[in-house]
């Protein structure tokens, strides 16, 4: 009976430990219960070696908390701020039984009717790594296309902190042109680029204003074809979970 006590206990005191080890995963990343407390405090001599299965779990814990991890937040059509004055077209692509995708129509014939213009608003996360922020645009194009059409992306990135104004000019990406490689590229396939959006310091708590054009006169798609944006997605890399 003494032994069968005695296993219990031991029992329990080590899935005590185990759920104490395990109790910042609701909070944050940072451990308050660790390696260094479960060395200082371990009860017999062996413990706390890697061949210790406890000492292993909450390394394993400690490791997986404090990596960091990517977050991405998604920003489709009907989710994207407008230009008030020259916004792209909110419509929809597919084939009526089989897809309706929506989508926002960026003029990209080479034209000279003005650059269409949307907005997307993010506001940084704690936890936000630096220098980690990306934009992932999905997209495709309204018209069959032929080798050496083109489309050429703009982008203006504003991370604006407290204090400061919210309509200023922005800092520039440089000129992002999708080239296409081949010839008779058919309308409607799906295209994802991503792009570094981090010309300016972004911190936590600013928020960062990306303001998105297709240069319609840098561009020449083929039969007054449009530049079909079907998605933007910010990705960047978070210290909490």
């Amino acid at each position: 009976m003494k032994r069968m006590i005695c296993i219990v206990l031991a029992v329990s005191l080590t899935l005590l430990l185990m759920i104490m080890s395990l109790l910042p995963l609701a909070r944050s990343a940072t451990i308050s219960y660790g390696l260094t407390h479960y060395n200082a405090n371990r009860g017999y001599i062996g413990s706390g070696t890697y061949n210790d299965p406890l000492y292993n779990f909450i390394n394993e814990v400690e490791t997986e908390l404090e990596a960091s991890m990517t977050i991405m937040i998604d920003y489709y059509p009907a989710a994207v701020e407008l230009d008030g004055t020259a916004p792209p077209t909110l419509t929809a692509i597919g084939t009526d039984g089989q897809a309706n995708i929506s989508a926002l129509a960026f003029d990209a014939d080479g034209g000279s009717t003005g650059d269409d213009i949307a907005f997307l608003n993010w506001t940084v996360p704690d936890g936000y790594v630096a220098d980690s922020a990306r934009l992932n645009v999905w997209y495709s194009f309204s018209t069959a296309e032929d080798a050496a059409d083109e489309a050429q992306f703009d982008f203006t990135v504003q991370a604006c902190a407290a204090g400061e104004a919210l309509d200023a000019a922005g800092t520039a990406l440089a000129d992002q042109t999708t080239v296409i490689a081949a010839g008779n590229t058919d309308n409607g396939k799906l295209h994802i680029t991503q792009y570094n959006i981090e010309v300016e310091d972004i911190a936590v708590d600013d928020l960062v204003i990306i303001m998105v054009t297709v240069d319609e006169s840098a561009s020449a798609l083929a039969n007054s074809g449009t530049l079909d944006v079907h998605k933007f997605v910010i990705e960047y890399e978070s210290s909490e979970r």
